[in-house]
């Protein structure tokens, strides 16, 4: 990996698919512990048992008491976050200065002509 990775620990959002799953597997692989985070807990238990380097935290970063949950729940636990990988996407809910501004033109980004 390129970095020492012994007694690192990694903090990955949006970890129960997709990109935020292969993220959260790679660093475990390399030798880190890692807090996957995602709404569905199910998945997240799943990657746990195939990872035992995984520590699934079940959160939406869309609600104020996960995201402040969150980092309390690793310094408790692990003491220490080492790397941050905010991969989750918070779509249909605008929040904080997001809601005060103009809807973001959702057709342009999709439509090629």
């Amino acid at each position: 990996m390129g970095m020492s990775s012994r007694g690192k620990v990694a903090v990955v959002t949006g970890a129960s698919s997709g990109i935020g799953d292969a993220i959260a597997r790679r660093l475990a692989a390399g030798g880190l512990t890692v807090v996957a985070v995602g709404r569905r807990a199910e998945r997240l238990d799943a990657l746990a048992q195939r990872q035992p380097r995984i520590v699934p935290f079940p959160a939406d970063v869309g609600r104020r008491t996960d995201v402040t949950s969150l980092p309390e729940f690793v310094a408790a636990e692990l003491g220490r976050c080492d790397v941050l990988v905010n991969n989750a996407g918070i779509g249909g809910r605008p929040v904080g200065a997001a809601a005060a501004a103009p809807p973001f033109p959702r057709a342009r980004l999709c439509d090629p002509s």
